[in-house]
This record gives structure tokens, C-alpha cells and sequence, in this order.
């Protein structure tokens, strides 16, 4: 067969998605999620499925940073093993962003009106980033949860990485104000 070549390449049939492919329809996803625009169970399916794309395309070069680049003994090297920092911190900039927005929204607010603006914010928040979570659930399991048990500081569950995110872009700021 004239694909053998091909597949000796990429025994796995495993596709190159660059994070860029997706992001744009993934964050406007996100963007619905954050926004409570509701979502169908398709849609849900479909970000969830960029997700699932990208964590298990192949990538030539590796994603994590020099520093934590050493793969432990028996691991293979390369490949889809390293996929998922990228998608990680921009998630993290995305809720940040988000955060900081919110931050400017309650500035002008008073008293109980700040209270209940922040308490429900919160509420919400707390709502869509558990979707996100969901809709991030390959990246949890895989990458985020080898990142961890390799000891790696500052890595979190996308739901954790919302809550700490949350504490400190926007309740930080307002206990200094």
C-alpha cells in the first residue's frame, strides 16, 4: 500500500493540531460558558472535543519548559506526551482576563451593592468554571494529572485553577481597596 511511509510516521493515525486550529472557536465556547448563554449538549460535545484533538495530536517539538522537559525513567519521549501546557496557560490567561474585567465592573459599586454584586458573580463563576472543568475533563486526567504527581507547583484542575484565579485577580484587589 502506497500509505505505508505514512503510517510508519504516525503509526496512531494521530493528527497535528496546533492550538491556534482550535482556540478561536474553543475560547468563543468558553466565552458562551462565561457569558450563561446556555449551551446544547452538541456544543458542549464539540469543546470538548477540541480539547480531546489537541491533548492527543502529535507535536514535534515538546510544550513544557526547559525545566521540566526530563522525562522520568520509562517514559517515552516526544509525541503527545508533552501537549497540554499551551492550552493550560491560555486558559489561565483567559480567566484572568475575564477576572480583571469583572474587577473593573464592581469598582464604582458601594456597601451591600458591591456585596451582591461580587456574591453573585461568584455564584456564577463558580457555575461555568465547573463547565469548563467538564469540558477540560481529558485535560485534567492526563496532562494536568502527570504534571502533578511529577511534582510540578502552580498546576491545577482547570475548576481549581478558576477558584485560585478568582482569589487572586479579584478577591485579593478588593480586600486591598
Amino acid at each position: 500500500m502506497s500509505n505505508n511511509g505514512h503510517r510508519n510516521q504516525n503509526p496512531h493515525g494521530l493528527r497535528n493540531i496546533d492550538l491556534d486550529q482550535i482556540w478561536g472557536d474553543l475560547r468563543e465556547g468558553i466565552d458562551h460558558v462565561y457569558n450563561r448563554l446556555g449551551m446544547s449538549k452538541t456544543r458542549y460535545i464539540e469543546l470538548y472535543t477540541h480539547v480531546y484533538n489537541y491533548c492527543t495530536s502529535v507535536h514535534q517539538s515538546s510544550s513544557r519548559t526547559p525545566s521540566s522537559a526530563k522525562p522520568k525513567k520509562g517514559q517515552p519521549t516526544g509525541g503527545a506526551q508533552f501537549v497540554g501546557l499551551e492550552l493550560y496557560k491560555r486558559l489561565r490567561d483567559y480567566l484572568k482576563t475575564y477576572l480583571l474585567d469583572l474587577l473593573k465592573d464592581g469598582t464604582d459599586l458601594m456597601d451591600e451593592d458591591v456585596l451582591r454584586f461580587y456574591t453573585r458573580q461568584w455564584e456564577e463563576y463558580q457555575f461555568s468554571s465547573k463547565v469548563l472543568n467538564g469540558v477540560c475533563a481529558y485535560l485534567n486526567r492526563h496532562w494536568v494529572r502527570r504534571e502533578c504527581d511529577e511534582g510540578r507547583k502552580g498546576i491545577y484542575e482547570i475548576y481549581q485553577l478558576a477558584l485560585v484565579t478568582w482569589r487572586d485577580n479579584l478577591f485579593k484587589p478588593l480586600l486591598e481597596n
